[in-house]
């Protein structure tokens, strides 16, 4: 095609006319500019300057042929009447270049692929953690540096071939909610290198809309062996514990029994009465240590079920009056370490020891009631009865008893409060707070 210096066109081929789907009578006297798209027309314009000015231009650009999007690449060249005149028009010279543009596409997004690819490999290989991506079938798609180090060679391109030595899929190639886009966490143990690992699963999108599992394995051998390690010291320490608690049992078990054997020597009732109470206070220590043997939390006990068995051997023990004097026992649920109860055992069996001795002589018939409720931080032990009370202007500060003096030392050790209230008998209240046992 041929143009004029303003740009229109004066001569056009049947080639033209073909490209350019347009009869010659239509072509003549239309602008090479508007021959072409808008978006273009910058460069366009700038080749066709140039063109002028006497240079040979070129330019590459898109047309809309029917409903096809072609690609075209165009000279233009200057036309002169003699070599030393100015430029009167200019020829175009057209070629398509659409089938060369698509194989370039295919190349660059090719070469932007691998590229990517190279990326991705070299950001993995550098992870010590093992790495693979998987497909929904099951066939490895990708496998680190790592990864190939630990378990070798592809082999084989399944994943529960290649990892386990399996012939059909394992219980975590079947976990596939990876698939449908969602994350998990997870241990496994793969028996091949007899390592664990904590497994990462991500799904991965594809450029073709398809999903692949993307696993990053970490292992946590060392950290497996240290807790398997622990937990053996744990139950090593918990079963000497307990080994103590029942060689303490044991002793106290042969002196009581030592005691037993003074006592029914003796013919002093005084005296006999207090190794009676020494072997009281032993039984009590006795019974903890009982069932600090057979717990399994050393440091959590049921006091409800301590209390309620303790209450119920001392009364059998000093109760001679079992029609006439009867026990009721109120404990709430709870649990306490050792150093809470042993102490709050022994007041309860001071407090109850002197109430059979005291509270109802003769044929005096009764109730004693033993009570521990919790209110939020703090418990509250009650142990009262109906009897005689306490004698007249009785001081437990000034008292003599050496029950009263055992029981003030052992509310103090657990940082208690001790309040006496002799109505209608007598009542001890011992308030204390909760030691968290967690």
């Amino acid at each position: 095609m041929a143009f004029d210096k303003q740009g229109a066109c004066i001569s056009v081929n049947k080639e033209g006319l073909r490209i350019m789907n347009c009869a010659e009578d239509a072509m003549i006297g239309k602008t090479f500019i508007d021959m072409w798209p808008r978006q273009s027309r910058p460069v366009i314009e700038k080749a066709i300057s140039n063109t002028i000015n006497g240079k040979q231009s070129f330019f590459e650009s898109t047309r809309i042929e029917a409903e096809d999007h072609r690609w075209w690449s165009v000279k233009l060249i200057p036309v002169k009447a003699e070599d030393d005149s100015d430029v009167d028009g200019f020829i175009a010279l057209g070629s398509d270049i659409t089938e060369e543009k698509h194989k370039a596409g295919q190349l660059e997004a090719m070469e932007l692929a691998e590229k990517k690819y190279h990326q991705y490999q070299l950001i993995f290989d550098s992870m010590q953690d093992l790495v693979h991506i998987t497909g929904k079938d099951y066939d490895i798609e990708f496998i680190n540096k790592a990864c190939e180090s630990m378990f070798g060679p592809l082999t084989s391109s399944k994943c529960y071939t290649y990892f386990h030595g399996f012939g059909a899929p394992c219980e975590w190639c079947r976990k596939d909610s990876v698939f449908s886009g969602n994350s998990h966490r997870d241990e496994l143990y793969f028996e091949k290198p007899q390592m664990h690992f904590e497994g990462y699963y991500s799904p991965m999108a594809k450029p073709d809309g398809t999903v692949s599992k993307l696993v990053i394995l970490r292992d946590i051998s060392a950290r497996k062996r240290l807790e398997s390690d622990l937990m053996r010291a744990i139950e090593q320490k918990s079963n000497l514990v307990k080994e103590m608690h029942h060689r303490v049992r044991n002793n106290l078990a042969l002196l009581q029994s030592l005691l037993g054997l003074q006592e029914r020597s003796l013919s002093d009732d005084s005296a006999r009465s207090s190794i009676i109470d020494t072997q009281s206070r032993i039984k009590t220590m006795s019974l903890v240590h009982e069932r600090l043997y057979g717990s399994e939390n050393l440091k959590k006990l049921d006091a409800k079920e301590y209390l309620s068995t303790l209450s119920a051997k001392i009364f059998h023990t000093f109760n001679t009056r079992k029609e006439e004097i009867r026990l009721s026992l109120s404990i709430t649920e709870a649990h306490m370490d050792i150093d809470t109860l042993v102490p709050l055992g022994l007041i309860i069996n001071e407090m109850l020891t002197n109430t059979l001795k005291y509270a109802f002589p003769g044929d005096r018939k009764g109730q004693v009631n033993v009570g521990l409720t919790k209110s939020r931080e703090s418990f509250v032990l009650e142990v009262n009865d109906n009897g005689t009370g306490l004698p007249e202007g009785f001081d437990i500060e000034s008292s003599n008893s050496l029950g009263m003096k055992i029981i003030q030392a052992l509310v103090s050790q657990i940082d208690g409060k001790l309040d006496i209230e002799p109505d209608k008998g007598t009542g001890f209240r011992v308030a204390f707070k909760d030691r968290k046992t967690d």
